[in-house]
């Protein structure tokens, strides 16, 4: 892409994203975000080529990088990065499991607090579209971590 093309793609995001957390996706108007951004609605099907595409465009990076924070067992790898937790989360000390997740949680937080608009449009104003179960699978996902763990139970 060229530098207009980038600068009126991110117009269209941002247009996007003020009109995706005042009405949801269901009610959102491709017409007002591209009045918003200065573009005419061609325009805007010339870079996401559907609303659907423009909310993926919108939230698809951030839901990425989300679902492996939430379920990082590994962690990132780099410098400063936590180091990795061992494979068998069985043999994992209780001192251990705790600055896992303390660390998990950790990246989770500045995640979200890193892009508030985003997650909330993600997590609040998703309905009707294929990021609309987000929450659901999170938490389908922190329960079969628990049940993994051993000497927790379901009572």
């Amino acid at each position: 892409m060229n530098y207009n093309s980038d600068r009126t793609r991110a117009r269209i995001l941002d247009a996007a994203l003020a009109e995706f957390r005042e009405h949801g996706y269901e009610r959102a108007g491709l017409r007002r975000i591209a009045a918003a951004a200065r573009v005419t609605t061609g325009a805007v099907y010339n870079h996401f080529g559907s609303k659907e595409g423009l909310f993926d465009a919108l939230v698809g990076e951030s839901t990425a990088e989300l679902v492996d924070a939430w379920t990082a067992g590994d962690g990132p790898s780099g410098p400063g990065a936590a180091p990795a937790a061992p494979a068998d989360p069985g043999r994992r000390t209780g001192a251990t499991r705790t600055a896992h997740c303390a660390a998990r949680t950790g990246r989770v937080l500045a995640l979200v607090y890193a892009r508030p608009e985003i997650f909330e449009v993600l997590l609040c104003r998703a309905r009707g579209t294929d990021y609309e179960h987000l929450p659901e699978r999170l938490a389908r996902i922190e329960a079969e971590a628990y049940r993994r763990l051993p000497g927790i139970t379901d009572s």
